[in-house]
């Protein structure tokens, strides 16, 4: 699902959606939280991959504490560029 102009849930079919790859020799981090209403913690991940589109590393956490929609995909997208960071030093160095 993803949010609407409106901020309701809107309907997103496979087919609009598109996986670009990042520019040569660059690596490309989604990253993604999810929230849960019923309780207190949150999920997070994020996949890195380059510009041939192979896989290069995932994370996935568990956070145990409620956050809001934002902040928690601020904690995935902080959580995607330490891993990515942490496989850029292991593959260059």
């Amino acid at each position: 699902m993803a949010m609407g102009s409106s901020g309701q849930a809107a309907s997103v079919s496979r087919n609009d959606v598109c996986w670009c790859p990042p520019l040569p020799e660059v690596l490309k981090i989604n990253c993604d939280g999810s929230v849960s209403n019923s309780r207190e913690q949150v999920g997070v991940g994020a996949i890195v991959r380059n510009d041939l589109e192979s896989f290069i590393g995932a994370v996935g956490q568990l956070i145990y504490q409620r956050l809001d929609p934002y902040t928690c995909e601020l904690v995935a997208i902080k959580v995607g560029l330490e891993f990515a960071w942490s496989m850029v030093c292991k593959l260059w160095w």
